[in-house]
């Protein structure tokens, strides 16, 4: 019997469990090609999905507990989007710093004289032992902007720090400086697009 931990940082706690099994397969894929001489594979893509667990509790206050600790976690992922679900800390298996979602159904409730009960939960790998979170890849507009959040006439806008800093790094400047530049009309008659000025006022020769 081992311990594993569970930490929530969304709900400030945690809670140590006796653990009974352990299951994290990896799934990849892998490509083929035939060549003359030889048949050469290539790894595609590696994903951890799931990690199941079967845990055994001392009392059924303790297995209680843990059913309350699960539904308060789960509801607090539907809110937290900067750290949902919970941390996985197992030493023994090199498990420090795994993250996931627990998922559901978990099954609950409480039985007569079972002095040891135990349960089974699946959680869903966000960090794990072949991936990490990425965050600047995964930045999007709020759902919000559907009705116009954060557009100052009302109107769908989708404020995206992801996209300014890919355009900056591509072109020296966000598409939406770049926009205001050449909406503004031109300011003397050498000022045109063919001699390099995008008629930003100023700009005049």
């Amino acid at each position: 019997m081992s311990k594993l931990v569970l930490r929530s940082r969304g709900l400030g706690q945690s809670v140590e469990l006796n653990c009974l099994q352990f299951s994290a397969p990896i799934v990849s894929s892998i490509s083929s090609v035939q060549t003359r001489e030889s048949q050469r594979h290539y790894p595609v893509k590696v994903n951890q999905h799931t990690a199941d667990f079967l845990v055994q509790f001392s009392n059924e206050k303790d297995y209680e507990d843990f059913q309350q600790f699960v539904r308060d976690n789960q509801v607090d992922a539907l809110q937290n989007g900067r750290t949902p679900g919970v941390q996985l800390w197992w030493p023994e298996r090199n498990i420090n710093n795994w993250t996931g979602v627990i998922k559901g159904p978990f099954k609950v409730g409480g039985m007569r004289f079972n002095p040891s009960p135990r349960a089974e939960f699946t959680v869903d790998l966000i960090d794990s032992m072949v991936s990490t979170k990425t965050f600047v890849s995964s930045m999007a507009a709020t759902f919000q902007t559907i009705w116009g959040w954060g557009s100052p006439d009302g109107f769908l806008s989708l404020p995206n720090l992801a996209q300014d800093i890919f355009d900056t790094q591509m072109f020296g400047t966000t598409l939406r400086e770049a926009a205001q530049g050449i909406i503004r009309p031109p300011q003397a008659a050498g000022d045109n697009i063919t001699n390099g000025n995008l008629g930003v006022p100023g700009d005049a020769q």
